[in-house]
């Protein structure tokens, strides 16, 4: 069952308080706060996706950043805003997988190491897949980028199987959107282009096995 809306929680709350309830009132209005916080990050990753398809790398890296904050806050069990705040930045500067540094010279976006988060990714993807988010190929999509990104081809390469075997199986619309990051990224002059392109194609086979 659905848990309490973040406007419902709201209402309860005035009620509750109206009534002299004030702890119960507090606890209904940290729930609408926490809904809230959980809705503002998809938000925000959806405006990430938008600009990316506009073109528009930087506004969508700025989009994917505040919604990976808001994830992080309120502990929201999704890596799509902390990964494509890490592709996005990639497709800005491809060299700084070789070289992180040389973001700092892209003054349009915030500087991260990406080596650094692209590995701290992948062994939390890592660990969510063996715990948590055991059946989530969400996860295990997003692990095999990050894998492919940090030249990991065995471990990306074992995230499609798991991805592709997850139950009820990946939607089309999975496949596409991983094809497409994959391919975008492949194009790239990076150490990672051999991986990417390894995974990618392994993916298309499983598409459309499928």
């Amino acid at each position: 069952m659905a848990g309490p809306t973040h406007t419902n929680s709201k209402q309860l709350a005035l009620e509750q308080r109206r009534k002299g309830d004030l702890e119960g009132a507090a606890i209904s209005l940290l729930q609408a706060i926490d809904a809230t916080g959980r809705e503002l990050a998809d938000l925000h990753g959806i405006l990430g996706g938008t600009r990316k398809r506009q073109g528009d790398l930087a506004a969508a890296t700025a989009a994917y950043d505040a919604g990976f904050g808001l994830d992080s806050q309120y502990q929201v069990l999704s890596s799509y805003n902390e990964l494509n705040r890490l592709v996005t930045r990639v497709l800005l500067c491809p060299g700084a997988l070789s070289d992180p540094d040389l973001l700092r010279e892209e003054e349009t976006v915030g500087f991260v190491d990406l080596c650094l988060e692209l590995s701290q990714l992948e062994k939390k993807l890592q660990r969510h897949l063996a715990g948590v988010r055991s059946n989530d190929y969400w996860a295990a999509g997003d692990l095999a980028i990050a894998a492919a990104l940090n030249g990991h081809i065995t471990t990306a390469i074992e995230a499609i199987e798991r991805f592709a075997s997850c139950s009820p199986p990946p939607p089309d619309t999975a496949y596409v959107a991983y094809i497409q990051t994959l391919g975008e990224l492949e194009q790239l002059d990076t150490p990672s282009k051999e991986a990417l392109l390894s995974v990618k194609t392994l993916l298309q086979k499983k598409g459309q096995a499928g």
